[in-house]
């Protein structure tokens, strides 16, 4: 056997290395979902049309999502999108640390908040052209648009099909398909 003729001089330095690139592995498989999640954006922006009240966007030339609450989509956001297109428009990723500028986005990825904090955040939101996507266990069902969740280890998500309505949104049934759907339009769920 190999393990036979290493010097026991050489074992701890080799399990050491082993558990480290072990350790790697998970964070590089953290750090995947994240832009995996961010590559998301770009086909919820092809399947999803914008309501009429906002800059379209395919008329304008750029793509503005906000970034607002505690997440690690802000650096996989920047990452993917520092020179990367949708279709042929720049993206503008922008930290928000209030809703301020939020009429500035076309996307706004909330992070974990307070439930007073999301409550406001929805509220602020509902009738404006706005997509609000989300990470956060239940925060479709309060009225966030989309919501990714894992589901053995893969990426999934779910859409608030009446809240996305109610805002203005038409979204393709293309991508209907592939969510899990809460708020069935027509009903006050």
């Amino acid at each position: 056997m190999i393990f036979m003729r290493i010097p026991v001089k050489y074992i701890y330095p080799v399990m050491m290395i082993v558990l480290f690139v072990f350790a790697l592995s998970g964070a590089a498989m953290q750090i995947d979902e994240y832009i995996l999640k961010a590559v998301y954006l770009e086909h919820f922006v092809t399947f999803i049309e914008w309501p009429q009240q906002k800059d379209s966007v395919k008329e304008n030339k750029s793509i503005v999502i906000g970034v607002y609450g505690k997440t690690n989509m802000l650096n996989a956001l920047q990452k993917t999108y520092s020179k990367k297109t949708i279709g042929n428009k720049k993206v503008i990723v922008l930290p928000l640390s209030d809703l301020n500028k939020s009429d500035q986005c076309h996307i706004l990825f909330i992070g974990n908040l307070s439930e007073k904090d999301l409550n406001y955040t929805i509220a602020a939101l509902r009738d404006k052209p706005v997509l609000m996507i989300s990470e956060n266990k239940g925060y479709a069902l309060k009225g966030v648009h989309i919501n990714f969740f894992l589901l053995e280890n893969n990426v999934r998500f779910e859409i608030n099909e009446k809240a996305a309505i109610d805002a203005g949104f038409h979204i393709s049934h293309h991508l209907l398909k592939l969510a899990k759907v809460v708020g069935i339009k027509g009903t006050n769920k």
